[in-house]
């Protein structure tokens, strides 16, 4: 705060503590004359009201004493005026009366004296309602107003001399009045000594009326007993106004006093301090002392604060000169910065932009945003080695539009150089030139001065990787010609170095396109190498598995079906060694992307252990999967992806493992909002692996050692191929294994749960029903009863594992009752079948039912089999299958007949359940007549055409649901005739499934976006035949299209 501030406020907290001061007086003697004049006011109140009340008090004595008097009942019902006159006149004049008036019960007047024309207690109207009340309350008093003044009236009722309770016989009324005229204000005014005045009943004193006078006020209420007038009594104070003068006197003199004292505090504050603090202020602003002398030589504060500003002047003054030279250098360093900034933003215009050409103009351009440069020109050196002579072409010119008006630009488009020019020799050996026009020699200087330019910079452009001379850039003014500062030199060749940097890169780009285009070619050559190898190999391949798998559905000798198997295995490893090729080319060359779509993780894990079961019932293994409860059937990802990789990690397990189990487990690690990791782990009892050779497994052409490959086969592919797509899902797979014990490969993921679709079936309402079941499980396998036990737990279904035949009967034979037995059907020393007849021995299958747990190939036919149980699973069990049995045994009664579920392969049920017309377009006969024969095997008979065409003109001839259409064949292949097709029978065309032998990545959406409505690779199965054929059976939409001929 400021020392003006501060006086100010000293002055106003002064002059607000007066002023406060002064308002609390006044507040006291305020309220000191408001208690004078209350104790006044009530004393006078209190003369007046007992005047008043003593003189009505006196009237009513006077109506007491005339109602008590048997004489004036006596006379009343015969009138005697004369003794009227003699009784009753002469008390008005005794008592100062205005009138008497006497009444009878009858309401009549008897005798009236007094002033009859202003003295009536009433008139006519009133009488009636004046001698009711007197009636009512024995005793009446009231005020009327009449010309001459108010009239007190007073009456009662008569009533015997002896009744002086007045609670006997009414005889009469009685009335006296007493007129309020000026003579009575008068004599009632020199009694209280006050002035009397007869007001309404709503009037209000004035405060100027009462300030000095005592003021009362007397209701004056009629015979409703509501006030019709007001007497207003004004009684003069002479203290109190005597008290108000002095009170006015001291508020005033105090006014006056504090005026005073302010004019007199406020000129010496001016004097002794205003002035000098305006000396101050005034030598403060201009910086000068020479106004602060006469403040010296006095000999207080302010001699001390001019001192003070004194040496502050000096001081200033210093400090401005050094203020201004630090501006000067904030401006060199501003210039300096904008500079660099300009050099910046010119260098990430050179960075950033691909064009060399835009680039070096936008670099430019930027520099030009920063400086006040007027021109700037890169020229290109070009040496003609056959007449050794070098051109300096100009690539770039800009200039300020001013000076573009006054040159000519053109004459400048090549410079003429002199190789032996001094300057043109420092540029060559990238020497920066600086300076006027004068440095550039007598051949330069005049093109110079004809385009206006003053000064220049000249910095060499060097090629950064050949260090050779490219060119130079030239910055100009052509205002003066000044000499440039050492910061805008090294700017300038900071610039020039990244215009040949850009320069190089241009250059480096190109080349680059080249080797690209190189590396395309070669790229592209490969996958049509791939593709025509697969193509090549797949389709005689066709021929060879198609043909075996059809010789392997007729009779067969033991001999022959043994050599026909060796066929199929060698054509099927050879085709998963050519699988497995292509998918490890296509993760090399980085063109492998799954698929994003939901699917049902666990029928995905159940088709992976269905198509491994075989081989795992071939070498007697036991096969169990867990899924974690916690995870949703339905995830996000590439299922097919997923099933590849665990069919790999399966194979190796069945393929290593000679004795003991295979567990697949599917659990989930981590959750965090949606998304999720689910971890996979296949873990076998086979040979393992050596810690040593645990970091070559996942190698590409790789196994543990050479004879391995000998043994088992192989391609070493396998696992490089699986950790590369566990990679691709946003994960990873390692190996845990110990050598002679057996190894858990494990793999993660990262998706996100999917809710069920809406066409899925939902097992969970039977899943209620099976809740509090009690369950025997009888499996010699611990991690079977694991799994089972767990199963169990989480549906709610009460589960007793035991290990043996002998435990389960000794279980059974304690009384514990069940609802239904799972028996494994390979147990040692007593297995299912055995224990299943002792069972039945003890319980009916109505009483226990029987569920076998089985391999797949077990013998279930022979009847003593299907009367022991009611129902087979086989391992490994199903989650889905298990529940469906568990709720048919549950939900049914015990009456009705067991059943064992039993699928029976009949190929030709295809062909009948869906009667369609297929067209098989194939132009190898060898494959014509393999796809015959595999329709035939299903009960189809086919049409062929040789190519595209032929494929149109027999859609036009005859209509058809199915068309199976080879992709590469003559004259017209597979895609321009699905083109043709859609476009031509749009929404009655045919179903058209895709055959080919092309397996790289993108063949499937070439076929689709084609047209197609599906796709099978070759070489071709009975299995994937029917399974499409019954996916677009299932649709139900092909067999109603109006398919015509056209």
């Amino acid at each position: 705060m400021t020392l003006r501030k501060k006086i100010y406020l000293l002055i106003i907290s002064s002059l607000v503590i007066f002023l406060a001061s002064l308002l609390i007086f006044n507040e006291i003697q305020l309220k000191q004359n408001s208690l004078m004049m209350r104790s006044a006011s009530e004393q006078q109140d209190l003369i007046i009201n007992n005047e008043i009340n003593r003189r009505s008090d006196d009237l009513k004595q006077i109506v007491t004493d005339y109602t008590n008097w048997d004489d004036l009942i006596d006379n009343l019902n015969t009138k005697n005026q004369v003794w009227a006159v003699n009784n009753i006149a002469t008390i008005i004049n005794s008592f100062k009366l205005h009138s008497v008036a006497v009444y009878n019960l009858q309401q009549s007047l008897v005798y009236e004296f007094g002033d009859m024309a202003n003295g009536r207690i009433g008139d006519s109207a009133e009488i009636n309602e004046i001698l009711k009340r007197t009636s009512l309350a024995g005793f009446i008093h009231f005020y009327r107003l009449t010309p001459k003044g108010i009239l007190e009236v007073s009456g009662a009722t008569l009533h015997r001399t002896l009744d002086t309770s007045r609670s006997l016989d009414q005889h009469g009324f009685f009335y006296v009045t007493k007129l309020w005229d000026q003579t009575f204000f008068s004599e009632l005014s020199h009694v209280t000594g006050s002035s009397i005045t007869i007001q309404p009943d709503s009037y209000l004193v004035k405060n100027s009326n009462i300030e000095n006078s005592t003021i009362t006020q007397v209701a004056i209420q009629g015979l409703d007993q509501k006030p019709f007038r007001t007497l207003v009594f004004e009684k003069p104070n002479k203290f109190l106004a005597s008290f108000h003068r002095i009170s006015h006197f001291v508020l005033y003199f105090m006014a006056t006093l504090l005026v005073f004292v302010l004019g007199v505090f406020f000129y010496l504050i001016y004097r002794w301090v205003r002035v000098p603090l305006r000396i101050i202020s005034d030598s403060l602003k201009k910086g000068e002392s020479t106004q602060l002398a006469a403040l010296l030589k006095s000999k207080d504060e302010f001699s001390q604060i001019a001192g003070l500003v004194t040496r502050f002047n000096h001081q200033r003054k210093q400090l401005e000169a050094e203020n201004a030279e630090r501006r000067l250098m904030q401006q060199q360093v501003a210039e300096q910065n904008e500079l660099l900034y300009g050099l910046a933003e010119a260098s990430s215009r050179l960075l950033t932009n691909d064009t060399l050409k835009s680039a070096i103009s936008e670099a430019n351009e930027a520099i030009l945003r920063h400086t006040n440069l007027d021109r700037i020109f890169i020229f290109k050196s070009e040496f003609n080695s056959e007449k050794h002579i070098t051109r300096m072409i100009r690539i770039y010119d800009w200039m300020q539009p001013a000076i573009a008006a006054q040159v000519n630009a053109d004459e400048y488009q090549e410079l003429p150089v002199n190789n032996n020019s001094s300057w043109f020799v420092r540029i060559q050996e990238g020497r920066i030139i600086n300076g006027p026009i004068e440095e550039y020699g007598k051949t330069l200087r005049p093109l110079l001065e004809r385009q206006q330019v003053k000064s220049m910079v000249v910095v060499p452009i060097m090629d950064p990787q050949e260090n050779t001379f490219w060119g130079f850039a030239g910055f100009a003014d052509c205002t003066q010609g000044r000499s440039w500062s050492i910061a805008e030199e090294t700017a300038f060749s900071m610039l020039g170095n990244n215009i040949a940097g850009a320069i190089r890169r241009h250059m480096s780009q190109l080349e680059l396109k080249e080797a690209m285009e190189l590396a395309r070619s070669a790229d592209k050559a490969k996958s049509n190498f791939l593709a025509s190898m697969s193509h090549e190999i797949r389709t005689p391949m066709n021929g060879v598995i198609g043909m075996t798998s059809l010789l392997m559905q007729s009779d067969l000798s033991p001999a022959q079906r043994e050599l026909v198997e060796t066929i199929e295995t060698s054509g099927e490893n050879l085709l998963n060694i050519i699988n497995e090729i292509l998918d490890f080319s296509k993760i090399e060359s980085g063109n492998m992307v799954l698929e994003e779509s939901a699917f049902d993780l666990r029928r995905c894990i159940e088709d992976v252990l269905d198509l491994m079961a075989p081989k795992i019932f071939e070498k007697s293994l036991e096969l169990v999967y867990y899924i974690d409860p916690q995870i949703n059937d339905f995830v996000f990802g590439d299922g097919f992806r997923l099933r590849q990789v665990l069919v790999n990690l399966l194979g190796n397990a069945v393929k290593f493992t000679k004795s003991g189990e295979i567990l697949v487990q599917v659990t989930l690690t981590q959750q965090v909002d949606k998304t999720v990791i689910l971890e996979f782990s296949v873990k076998d009892t086979g040979i393992g692996i050596p810690a040593d050779k645990i970091d070559t497994l996942f190698t590409p052409f790789t196994q543990v050692d050479a004879s391995t490959t000998r043994k088992y086969g192989g391609s070493g592919l396998g696992l490089a191929i699986s950790a590369n797509l566990a990679l691709l899902m946003d994960g990873k797979l390692w190996v845990e294994s110990t050598l002679g014990k057996g190894s858990d490969f494990r793999f993660t993921m990262r998706t996100h749960f999917e809710p069920r679709a809406a066409n899925t079936l939902d097992i969970s309402e039977k899943l209620q029903q099976l809740q509090h079941k009690r369950v025997l499980v009888v499996d010699d396998n611990f991690t079977n009863r694991r799994i089972l036990q767990l199963q169990f737990d989480y549906w709610k279904i009460e589960a007793v594992t035991v290990s043996s035949g002998e435990e389960a009967l000794a279980v059974l034979n304690t009384g514990n009752n069940f609802d239904v037995a799972i028996l494994d059907m390979q147990m040692p020393d007593m297995d299912g079948e055995m224990l299943a007849r002792e069972i039945r021995k003890r319980f009916t299958k109505a009483q226990l039912p029987l569920i076998m747990l089985t391999s797949i190939g077990y013998s279930y036919r022979n009847s003593e089999v299907q009367q022991l149980f009611s129902f087979y699973v086989n391992k490994p069990v199903k989650h889905s299958q298990l529940a469906d049995i568990l709720y048919s045994v549950f939900s049914k009664e015990k009456n009705n007949p067991s059943k064992l579920v039993e699928v029976e392969s009949d190929l030709k049920a295809t062909s009948t359940k869906y009667p369609f017309e297929i067209l098989v377009a194939e132009d190898n006969f060898i494959n014509q007549k393999l796809v015959r024969k595999l329709f035939e095997v299903l009960g189809y008979k086919t049409d062929l055409a040789a190519n595209g065409y032929e494929t149109i003109e027999s859609l036009k001839r005859k209509p058809y649901h199915v068309i199976f259409m080879d992709v590469q064949m003559p004259e017209m292949d597979g895609l321009e005739a699905t083109r043709v097709i859609k476009e031509r029978w749009k929404n009655n065309a045919p179903v058209i499934i895709a055959m080919t032998a092309n397996a790289m990545q993108g063949d499937r959406e070439k076929c689709l976006a084609a047209g197609m409505d599906d796709y099978i690779s070759k070489p071709l199965r009975l299995e994937d035949i029917i399974k499409v054929i019954n996916y677009w059976g299932a649709s139900k939409e092909i067999l109603f299209l109006d398919i015509k001929a056209s």
